[in-house]
Formats: C-alpha cells, structure tokens, sequence
C-alpha cells in the first residue's frame, strides 16, 4: 500500500519533496555519516538529515544489504562498498583538491614556515601528493616523503581512522608495519586513538620521526568521503599547536569548498 510519501503527496516531520526520494535521502544518510566523523548513531542521523527515525532505520537496513553502511552495536559508519566507489574516484578527487588549494597551501606555508602536505595511504605508508617546505626541512623531506609510516605519522593515523578497510589490511610485526590479511587485530591495538581522532577530526603528533612535530586532519568530499589528509609540520622548536590548529582548519574549510563546488 502507497503512503503519501510514496505518491509525492503532503509527508509528515516537515520532510521536503526531495527529502521524500530515497536516493537524496540515502546520499543525506551518508553525508551525515560523514560529517559526524565516521561513525553516528540512529538518533544522531535521524537528528542531522532531520528525517523520522522509522525512515532513517528502514534506509540502514536498506543500505546495510548493499554494503553502503555497516553496523556496530548502536552505530552506523560508511561499509566497504562505498569505500570501492570511493577509490575509482580517489585520484580525481585528490588531484581537484591538489591543484585547487596548491595557491591558499603556498601562502601558508610562506607565513607560518612549516612544511605542509596533502597525503594519501598507499599501502603500509603516507605517499605525499603535494609537499611544500622551505630550506630548513631540507633535510627531513625525504623521510617525509619516503618513509611516513600510517602508524607513526601525524597524516597516516588521520587516514587509518577513516579507513576501516585500510586498518584491517595492516599489523604490527616485529615494531615495523607491514601489509596483512583481515585477521590483523590493529582496530583493537589503537582503537581508543582512532576514535579520538574520528571524534576531534585532528590528530597532533608532538614526538614525530626525527624532529619533526606535526598535525593532521581529514578532508571529505560532498559525499562525506575521506579524500586525503592535511598535513602540517616544522622542527619541534618551531613548531607551535595553537598555530597549527587554526591554520589546518581553515585550510580544511577551503579545501571543503574546493571539492563540494560544482565542476
């Protein structure tokens, strides 16, 4: 039997008519998702799409069939068929953000002197799509750039937390970090720190490789998708968190506009 929903007809809750079809409202679902940091419960959904909880529920168990949310205990976060979407459009995604904050990450760096980086995860480590720096991380560039481990790095540990499939690929072997099956018990190793980072959605490593001291945040496209990380960093001595922070966030609200713009 149709309801007025269905036909188009008066709804209830103050739902729009394009509230009431289910792909804009499945596509609100996630982007809430999303934006709560990675995992939100049936209320916190219902509440950010303002959809009735009734709906919300049949949409989950709807998108939980096809693999676009998963479920734990009382939460929902984005499922692996979302994230195999997502990876077809990453590099797209990540070459928009690069090329379209490129000017604002230059000016950034001239005024605060730190090195600054957009990272993506590529196997066991950050690969750097984008790093500017001045003369005085000279030296530690190519550690930077060649041997950023996900789990001792500032923009790997941002990627992890938005990533359960990257986690469940990874483990510790021997205190190095190595590809592995989905047997590996990282989640639980660090879980507490991934769920921090997914609730302040920023991420300061103080004791960095080397003497490098730096933060992270993640960036998300319209959809509600990690893309990449924000990286920000300088010598332990110059490196200042207040700074950091507001100059990564800021940063992140361009980068925001950047990829939620139409093309």
């Amino acid at each position: 039997m149709s309801t007025a929903c269905d036909r188009g007809g008066n709804g209830v809750h103050g739902e729009s008519a394009v509230s009431r079809k289910p792909i804009p409202r499945a596509f609100a679902i996630l982007t809430a998702i999303g934006e709560s940091g990675g995992s939100d419960t049936l209320s916190g959904i219902s509440n950010s799409t303002r959809l009735p909880k009734s709906t919300v529920h049949r949409l989950l168990a709807e998108m939980q069939n096809c693999g676009l949310v998963e479920r734990a205990g009382h939460h929902y976060s984005h499922g692996s068929a979302l994230a195999r979407v997502g990876k077809v459009e990453a590099g797209v995604g990540v070459q928009r953000l690069r090329r379209g904050v490129l000017p604002y990450l230059i000016d950034v760096q001239r005024r605060t002197g730190y090195f600054v980086g957009i990272g993506v995860a590529r196997g066991s480590r950050v690969h750097f799509v984008q790093t500017i720096y001045d003369y005085d991380h000279c030296p530690l560039v190519e550690q930077i750039e060649n041997d950023s481990q996900l789990t001792i790095s500032a923009a790997g540990k941002v990627l992890m937390a938005y990533d359960p499939g990257l986690v469940a690929r990874l483990s510790i072997r021997d205190g190095h970090l190595e590809c592995a099956g989905p047997e590996a018990d990282l989640e639980a190793w660090m879980g507490l720190e991934l769920e921090g980072i997914r609730r302040r959605q920023i991420y300061f490593n103080l004791d960095g490789p080397g003497l490098l001291a730096a933060a992270a945040v993640p960036v998300f496209d319209v959809a509600g998708v990690m893309v990449a990380a924000l990286s920000f960093g300088a010598l332990r001595k110059r490196f200042d968190s207040r700074e950091a922070h507001s100059s990564l966030l800021a940063a992140r609200i361009v980068a925001h506009r950047i990829l939620r713009s139409d093309l």
